[in-house]
């Protein structure tokens, strides 16, 4: 059946606002929950989160008649796949930003590919192109940037560590899911792998912060709401429409733009003011996403 071109234009709109919605999300996350593990203990806070994105991923499965099982046979692979993908990233994120700046964080955050490059190098012998090559290189002399702003302040390194090593984990996860790929829709996927996440930090937080578990208050929970309903919840169902419907390079101006909204976000909200340092590392952050992006335009020219 053939779109109409009203339709087609619809569908258009409908995507570009779905992109607008994510980016804005996503980057506004940054210090929206750095405004929340000020209100309760950081896992206890992350698990409220993620356990009500993954009940919100449970009513639009429902909702549209998609099956959330599992065969016997995926499990195991579902469960090691949500360590890299989900348990560590959530985790180090969460502690990392109990002492750093959520703008500097999602610039750690987003040096990502640069790990991925490298990451397939080693287990799978790529060889990055020219552009690939620039990326890596763009990706870890923002992340050298920033570990030598921090030397002098106080818990930062630490900080600067843990974000480091989640973005390698998510670097980690995300060759993992293509070197070994499960039979599961994508909304199951990370539906389970969202119940494995929550999972771990409820017993973590149960181990560490029990005496500072507490019903929040309003303050405490609009991060909570933001973060479950607009950030797990329906950001991944955008992502995946996003993902299946439009070409990578369209998609990946999402992410382009998440580390520089999590900056302006950052100072709009908690006055947090960027050094020199800190700038230059969001540019080469961004221009190292852009070389992750490119290749694969072509790749579908």
């Amino acid at each position: 059946m053939h779109e109409t071109p009203r339709r087609s234009r619809s569908l258009a709109i409908k995507r570009a606002l779905a992109l607008v919605f994510l980016t804005l999300a996503w980057g506004g996350n940054w210090p929206v929950a750095k405004l929340g593990i000020e209100h309760l203990p950081p896992l206890w806070f992350r698990f409220l989160g993620t356990f009500g994105g993954a009940l919100v991923l449970f009513a639009f499965a429902r909702s549209r008649g998609m099956s959330l099982v599992v065969p016997k046979a995926a499990r195991v692979r579902v469960a090691l796949l949500a360590i890299p993908n989900m348990v560590l990233w959530y985790t180090l994120a969460t502690w990392a930003l109990v002492v750093l700046p959520p703008g500097r964080a999602a610039i750690l955050g987003f040096t990502m590919p640069a790990w991925a490059a490298l990451l397939g190098m080693l287990f799978e012998g790529e060889r990055p192109d020219r552009l690939g090559w620039l990326g890596v290189i763009a990706g870890i002399v923002a992340a050298a940037l920033l570990v030598g702003s921090t030397r002098d302040l106080g818990h930062q390194p630490v900080g600067v560590f843990l974000m480091l090593t989640a973005a390698v984990s998510w670097a980690f996860g995300t060759l993992a899911l293509r070197r070994w790929p499960v039979n599961v829709g994508t909304v199951a996927l990370t539906f389970w792998m969202l119940v494995a996440a929550a999972l771990t930090m409820l017993v973590l937080s149960a181990m560490l912060e029990v005496r500072g578990w507490v019903v929040p208050a309003l303050g405490g929970w609009l991060p909570i709401l933001y973060n479950a309903v607009l950030v797990v919840g329906f950001g991944n169902i955008a992502w995946f429409d996003l993902a299946r419907r439009l070409p990578p390079w369209a998609s990946g101006l999402s992410s382009m733009m998440i580390p520089a909204l999590g900056v302006f976000s950052s100072m709009a909200i908690l006055g947090e003011r960027p050094s020199p340092s800190d700038w230059m590392a969001l540019v080469l952050v961004i221009a190292a996403l852009v070389t992750a992006v490119v290749p694969r335009r072509r790749e579908e020219a």
